[in-house]
């Protein structure tokens, strides 16, 4: 049988905007029998720059009056340039070397650049200015939540209509305590959230099976559906003082959960306290 032979050149490197390509090349093999399985290892001299685009974030999408937005890489060796004015960086647009300072809805893209060529994608990111929801004036409010459980073999959130509701009463928060079972049921809580100082609020809600939170008649988180445990969240910005709150979930079987957290102005993620919900006296 004749031997095997092989021959085999260097790789060719070339570039093409701002990829770098590396062009691997075929052994020749001549004989009988199958080409082996072949394994390409690649030695990189120094640390990898892997060509990602910059990150751009914000406290929330939204805001009042003015935000902050990062432009952040764990890069090395890069000048961040961004733009606020609909069009893409360039090598002469503003370097991003702290926080951009927005007063006005505003789209902000951002690239990397090494001296004057770019280095990364484009990335952009939409904050909106927004003005805040007004709050409820409550003449007499006492502490705690009205709720109203329902039974049924439920695959999303029901309507709650007078017929499908079964049991009504008052809680501290929202608690699932006066469920009338462990499955196939459901329960809503209405009242009101007293907001400590205007800004944007974050709210999250974490359920199993469906759940919905409102403020006012606005839908703000949707969890929704059929699922185990999981966390839906969504941002909105609130005069200070007392705001409408419904809250909805439901369970088919399995397991049960409900959480409501939020975040603000002064305060990190917390599971809503009692002491911030009421109801109408």
């Amino acid at each position: 049988m004749p031997g095997r032979s092989s021959r085999s050149t260097s790789p060719s490197v070339s570039r093409q905007g701002d990829d770098l390509r590396i062009s691997l090349p075929l052994e020749t093999m001549p004989g009988p029998g199958p080409i082996p399985d072949e394994v390409i290892a690649l030695d990189i001299a120094g640390e990898p720059d892997v060509t990602i685009a910059p990150a751009i974030s914000s406290d929330a999408p939204i805001f009042i009056g003015t935000t902050d937005v990062r432009v952040t890489t764990d890069r090395k060796n890069v000048q961040l340039r961004f733009t606020t004015d609909r069009t893409g960086p360039s090598a002469t647009s503003p370097e991003a070397t702290g926080p951009i300072r927005l007063t006005q809805t505003a789209t902000v893209r951002a690239r990397a650049f090494r001296g004057v060529r770019p280095v990364s994608a484009v990335t952009a990111a939409t904050f909106t200015r927004v003005e805040p929801r007004r709050a409820t004036t409550l003449s007499e409010t006492e502490p705690g939540l009205e709720y109203a459980a329902a039974e049924g073999d439920y695959t999303v959130l029901p309507a709650f209509a007078p017929a499908e509701i079964i049991k009504t009463g008052t809680v501290a928060g929202f608690e699932l305590a006066p469920r009338t079972r462990e499955s196939l049921f459901a329960m809503r809580f209405r009242g009101f959230i007293k907001v400590p100082a205007t800004g944007v609020y974050q709210f999250f809600v974490r359920s199993d099976d469906g759940s919905r939170m409102w403020v006012g008649e606005t839908l703000l988180v949707d969890n929704d559906g059929l699922h185990s445990s999981r966390e839906r969240s969504a941002p909105t910005a609130l005069e200070a003082g007392w705001h409408p709150i419904t809250v909805a979930m439901f369970e088919q079987s399995g397991g049960f959960e409900l959480d409501v957290a939020w975040s603000g102005p002064g305060f990190a993620k917390q599971r809503v306290p009692a002491g911030v919900l009421a109801r109408r006296k």
